[in-house]
């Protein structure tokens, strides 16, 4: 209503007989303000709307370019599978039986053209990645595949994989209480390539290569042929060493943190080929030093502490106090250094 009447008293102003000119100019200097102040507002809504569809049209381009990648990333699985079920035609696999219950062994040769390496594929069957944010399952001809691209970015530090013959050694280092209790974490990647021997052998002349791992890219096919091995920690109670009842009897009782043990462990998919590995651990005094070897586990069995540990011996316990001293009171870096050896076939 009110509008309306000022609409009108606008109008009637325009009479030059009925009021005077300085009215008249002062009503229209009002009138020609208001609009100006609406022609203001629509462009202001105007620029609004236009700067919510250009946002929109951004999240909608990040949309498709998101469902482009993932499609893309849906294709090359599909495509690996079908080219690793290609190299792994049944009619082509050998089949046998490895100890101790676990997968059979698949192997599959791939006749080579004169002068080339025949292709021996190797399979062990499937089994969780050790990665304790992950555990997707995985064939053990792509787990390689699987550490070093979906996992590069890991914020345990595990930028790069240490390949090993018989005979070196690589250091890894870390920060003890930087790890959270109960939680397995990953310290680093190794690929063992076995003797001098064998790796002058299998250069020297064309042979049977055989292939633990699959699809890797060319910066990474040299390591086709070497045997992939997770290094693992995890802070936890020293009652996982006990069986299940007496650890479901001690449940109720409150372990301090200077009860707790450090478990240092190391996993491959290779069931065939038997790996020990020799455990050096210090902080910044390098004569202060823990020592040990274990074999290496493998990757399908359960890698919970609580499990495995009341059966299996394949792993190096440090108790706080260890930890405490070597690390200097948990003040400094320690380093583990590990070197690799292969177990002789019984």
């Amino acid at each position: 209503m009110d509008n309306k009447m000022e609409g009108d008293s606008d109008t009637e102003l325009l009479d030059p007989f009925k009021h005077s000119m300085a009215e008249v100019s002062s009503r229209v200097d009002a009138y020609k303000r208001r609009l100006e102040e609406k022609d203001m507002q629509l462009k202001m809504a105007s620029l609004s709307l236009q700067s919510s569809f250009c946002a929109l049209s951004f999240d909608l381009i990040g949309i498709r370019q998101d469902i482009e990648m993932l499609e893309r990333q849906k294709e090359q699985h599909q495509q690996l599978q079908r080219e690793l079920m290609a190299r792994l035609e049944p009619d082509t696999i050998e089949v046998s039986t490895a100890e101790n219950g676990s997968p059979k062994v698949e192997i599959n040769h791939c006749k080579a053209p004169e002068g080339k390496d025949e292709m021996v594929f190797i399979r062990f069957g499937p089994s969780k990645c050790p990665y304790q944010n992950c555990r997707r399952q995985m064939d053990s001809q792509l787990l390689l595949l699987h550490y070093l691209f979906d996992h590069e970015q890991e914020t345990s530090g595990v930028q790069q994989c240490h390949r090993l013959i018989e005979g070196q050694r690589t250091v890894l280092s870390f920060q003890a209480m930087n790890y959270p209790f109960g939680v397995n974490q990953v310290l680093g990647l190794l690929a063992y390539c076995g003797t001098v021997e064998q790796q002058f052998v299998q250069q020297k002349s064309p042979m049977r290569r055989k292939v633990y791992n699959s699809f890797l890219p060319q910066q990474h096919v040299h390591m086709e042929s070497d045997i992939p091995v997770v290094v693992l920690m995890c802070r936890t109670k020293p009652s996982a060493m006990l069986s299940e009842k007496l650890q479901a009897r001690q449940s109720h009782l409150l372990d301090k943190h200077t009860d707790h043990i450090f478990v240092i462990w190391l996993v491959t998919p290779n069931i065939r080929r038997k790996l020990n590995a020799t455990l050096y651990l210090c902080g910044r005094d390098a004569a202060v030093m823990g020592c040990s070897v274990v074999r290496v586990r493998e990757v399908n069995r359960s890698q919970e502490t609580h499990r495995f540990m009341p059966v299996d011996s394949n792993y190096w316990r440090l108790t706080y106090a260890e930890m405490q001293k070597l690390s200097n009171g948990f003040r400094d870096e320690l380093h583990l250094e590990i070197g690799l050896t292969e177990v002789p076939p019984t």
